[in-house]
């Protein structure tokens, strides 16, 4: 059996009324690729929607996987494709994403590519562009510039450097850009809108945890200062605030 170009991961929680516009996005892309699904929800609708995948679906593991971070993990060890990603049930992917990650990273002149993402809301509305975004990779210590549904990359480079770090919940997407970036893999930037992000009350990045500051603090100091290390603290509760005054 010919391994597809592109192995994608959704893990899922629970339900959430915007997976049937995730599952949309991968039917219309326009590379090979495949599917794992690690469905912690016991929820039949999620059945009902990942099953319009077809063949597209590997892997297909249903029940307790550890949480998001672990789910991934286990997932991408039993993929298949050269590149990797991961998607989670209440974002989409833009038609021909999957087609210029394999195009950019196919040329041989990067390992990971990311690009441009909009901030929608549940029923897939525009909000903004994600402001996060930044073509700057060499901030990357200080800043997470990157969009996780808008980022590919190999599966050489993931395996050289450790895979995911499964004792983070909350970082360990920026985490893997840090290491990325530290042992040499080579970013490149792509000035296109590669997929949609959901902002809405239950969205993880939105959670007041304790645990994700933290894991923020000790992110950056370890890999930059204190003082910088403060200051993600302190944007990421004013970037925080923002969006509880302007749902006001």
């Amino acid at each position: 059996m010919i391994a597809p170009a592109i192995s994608v991961c959704i893990p899922i929680g629970a339900w959430d009324s915007a997976l049937p516009r995730t599952v949309d996005s991968l039917l219309a892309q326009d590379a090979p690729f495949e599917v794992l699904v690690m469905d912690a929800s016991g929820d039949e609708r999620v059945a009902t929607e990942i099953a319009r995948l077809g063949d597209h679906v590997v892997f297909w593991n249903k029940g307790r996987d550890g949480g998001q971070c672990k789910a991934i993990h286990t997932a991408f060890r039993k993929s298949r494709g050269a590149i990797l990603t991961w998607l989670n049930a209440d974002d989409a992917l833009r038609p021909h994403a999957m087609r210029t990650a394999l195009e950019t990273i196919g040329a041989g002149s990067c390992d990971i590519v990311y690009g441009n993402a909009e901030m929608v809301r549940s029923d897939g509305s525009f909000l903004r562009a994600h402001e996060g975004v930044k073509p700057n990779i060499d901030i990357i210590y200080r800043d997470c510039v990157i969009s996780q549904p808008s980022a590919f990359f190999s599966r050489a480079a993931y395996e050289a450097i450790g895979e995911l770090n499964t004792k983070l919940d909350f970082t360990f997407d920026w985490d893997l850009w840090i290491r990325f970036y530290r042992a040499g893999y080579r970013f490149q930037y792509v000035p296109q809108v590669l997929s949609d992000v959901t902002e809405a009350p239950g969205t993880k990045t939105l959670q007041l945890n304790p645990r994700r500051y933290l894991e923020m603090f000790y992110l950056v100091q370890k890999n930059t200062n204190l003082k910088y290390a403060l200051l993600s603290i302190t944007g990421a509760i004013h970037w925080r605030a923002s969006k509880i005054a302007r749902r006001r």
